[in-house]
C-alpha cells in the first residue's frame, strides 16, 4: 500500500513539474532570445512561425473556397 502511494506521489510530482515545459513553444523561445539580444535565433524562430501560420491560413482559405463552390 505504501509503495503504491509513493509511486502515485512520484507520478503526480512529475506531472506538476513537467507542466511549465509544456506551455513553452517556439514563439516564447524566440521572444526570450530577443530579450537576451540574440536576434538571429529570434528571426529564425519568427520566420518559421510566420511560414507555418501562412501555410495554415492558405489551407483554410482553400477549404473555404471549396465550400463556396
Amino acid at each position: 500500500m505504501k509503495k503504491q502511494m509513493n509511486l502515485g506521489g512520484l507520478v503526480v510530482a512529475a506531472q506538476i513539474l513537467g507542466i511549465p515545459g509544456a506551455f513553452v513553444g517556439p514563439w516564447e523561445d524566440g521572444m526570450a532570445a530577443c530579450n537576451r539580444g540574440d536576434y538571429v535565433p529570434e528571426l529564425r524562430v519568427s520566420i518559421k512561425t510566420v511560414a507555418a501560420r501562412r501555410a495554415k491560413l492558405g489551407r483554410l482559405a482553400a477549404f473555404t473556397a471549396e465550400k463556396r463552390l
